[in-house]
């Protein structure tokens, strides 16, 4: 893949700062690219404190503003699975119920987002000024 100017990466660290801004109240990790051999297994994390979550490559390249929601997507999802407790993320209950929720509940987080991120306006929106005194 040709990427004379490094765009590719700047793309998810973009959106990777988006997050940041956007979702305050989870750990928005450091992610490291892979090809995953599958084009629609778009990331993972793994159940080791010690890796980071994996985007897929097919992020490496320019993207649209939809496919730049959709990576900010996926790196919402794989945040909320790294801020799961590292040691209960192998675990059938994990498997069976959190994971299981995990779309629905990064579909809430993210949809506020979505015509902004679309519209291709990706700068972190200012915090409400503080209520004024009477």
């Amino acid at each position: 893949m040709s990427d004379p100017f490094g765009l590719t990466a700047e793309y998810i660290e973009k959106m990777r700062k988006f997050a940041k801004c956007t979702q305050p109240d989870i750990d928005i990790p450091d992610f490291e690219v892979v090809s995953t051999g599958n084009p629609a297994l778009r990331g993972y994390t793994y159940p080791y404190p010690y890796l980071v979550p994996r985007l897929s490559d097919i992020y490496m390249k320019e993207l649209s503003p939809s496919e730049q929601f959709d990576l900010y997507g996926t790196i919402v999802h794989e945040s909320v699975h790294y801020n799961f407790p590292w040691y209960q993320r192998g675990s059938s209950e994990y498997l069976n119920k959190v994971h299981r929720n995990n779309n629905e509940m990064v579909r809430k987080r993210t949809q506020p987002w979505e015509r902004k991120i679309k519209s291709g306006d990706t700068k972190c929106p200012e915090p409400p000024p503080p209520p004024q005194c009477p």
